[in-house]
């Protein structure tokens, strides 16, 4: 992916989005998610939701600290869907 900004997508643009993305995806699949993607905390959750929705296994990790440190500076407080 890409990094773009969102912030002035409707929710429905976000989604058709990561529907385009990640057409292949269907469940049971395992998906290994740099996080943050660095398109704001929208994006990363709506992601891992759809990701969720269809059933698909979805592991996190977090390859740059600073920069998700910097991301909470500019976004506000970055959560993780449980």
């Amino acid at each position: 992916m890409y990094r773009y900004n969102g912030a002035y997508e409707s929710d429905q643009a976000v989604d058709s989005r990561i529907d385009r993305i990640t057409a292949a995806v269907a469940a049971g699949d395992f998906l290994v998610y740099q996080y943050p993607g660095l398109n704001g905390p929208r994006f990363e959750t709506r992601f891992i939701d759809c990701m969720k929705m269809r059933g698909a296994c979805v592991d996190c990790f977090t390859k740059r600290v600073l920069l998700a440190a910097e991301q909470t500076v500019r976004f506000g407080p970055i959560t993780l869907p449980k």
